[in-house]
């Protein structure tokens, strides 16, 4: 299935509903949904805020298909390609080394990605973007991740 959208926060609301409502068709169980949701909630808003550096008018373009247990999604946009042409590893900070005032904003969402994603790969052809993400229905390794972020 795939979808078009902009780098407007709204429209990526609008089709992560609508993704949501696909993967349930797929028979995913809400905590599998949740899952595919947080990683692209965090891919697509990464490249809301940084490819298209907050224009609202980038074109981001998402398939997804269903393939027995796993989500396999591509995601393609025009903006900025990522810093040396690689995802960030990302990775988890210790909230509890930093003050409540200084902890960051940011930064979890790569780590987030990675834990869940049983494989991310990136290309920039074209001058476009081509992020490729494999979520298993299941993780194997990690807790379930199921929470909204927008």
């Amino acid at each position: 299935m795939m979808w078009s959208l902009t780098s407007h926060p709204q429209s990526v609301r609008q089709t992560l509903a609508q993704i949501c409502t696909y993967l349930r068709e797929c028979d995913l169980d809400e905590g599998q949904c949740l899952n595919v949701e947080l990683v692209l909630a965090e891919a697509l808003n990464n490249i809301c805020e940084h490819a298209y550096a907050g224009a609202d008018d980038g074109r981001i373009l998402t398939t997804i298909s269903c393939r027995g247990a796993e989500v396999q999604c591509h995601i393609t946009d025009k903006g900025r390609a990522m810093p040396n042409l690689t995802p960030p590893l990302g990775g988890f900070r210790d909230p509890d080394s930093f003050a409540f005032d200084e902890l960051p904003e940011g930064g979890f969402g790569w780590g987030l990605i990675r834990a869940i994603a049983q494989d991310v790969q990136y290309e920039r052809r074209d001058l476009e973007n081509h992020l490729f993400l494999t979520i298993a229905a299941e993780l194997e390794q990690s807790p379930q991740l199921a929470c909204r972020l927008v």
